[in-house]
Formats: C-alpha cells, sequence, structure tokens
C-alpha cells in the first residue's frame, strides 16, 4: 500500500468517527 492510500484511508476513518460521535 502507498502513503496516498493510508492517508485517504485515515481521512475516511476520521470522518466515519467524526459521523458517529455527533450522533
Amino acid at each position: 500500500m502507498s502513503n496516498e492510500v493510508m492517508t485517504r484511508n485515515s481521512e475516511w476513518m476520521n470522518h466515519i468517527v467524526n459521523h458517529l460521535n455527533r450522533m
């Protein structure tokens, strides 16, 4: 896996966590 993929995955996970925290 390249760094770009890991970074995008991290951003995606952060987005999901943020959404779950708002509920």
